[in-house]
């Protein structure tokens, strides 16, 4: 009974630690194609490879079209406050 009890317990943990998210580094092009027909352009997901800065190695990445608008967001608001030139400020229409 312990033994049982124990397994199930196993089980259980198992279970709940799986996200319930695919794993889109495995999926092949054609499943990635499938995953991607029901649903909405911002729930999209699309694998890629990227450089990190400072090294050679490129690492794929996967992530939703929402997240990557909202990582382009970030990015683009590191750059106003790193470089606040008012020429960099007139061209995107502020005074």
């Amino acid at each position: 009974m312990l033994r049982f009890l124990a397994l199930t317990g196993c089980l259980v943990l198992l279970v709940a630690c799986n996200s319930g998210r695919p794993n889109f580094y495995q999926m092949s092009e054609e499943e990635l194609y499938t995953y991607n027909l029901d649903k909405p352009l911002m729930r999209k997901v699309y694998c890629f490879e990227r450089r990190e800065a400072g090294s050679w190695i490129p690492r794929t990445r996967c992530q939703t079209v929402e997240e990557l608008a909202e990582e382009n967001v970030r990015n683009a608001s590191r750059i106003d406050v790193l470089s606040p030139s008012s020429d960099y400020n007139v061209m995107r229409g502020r005074d």
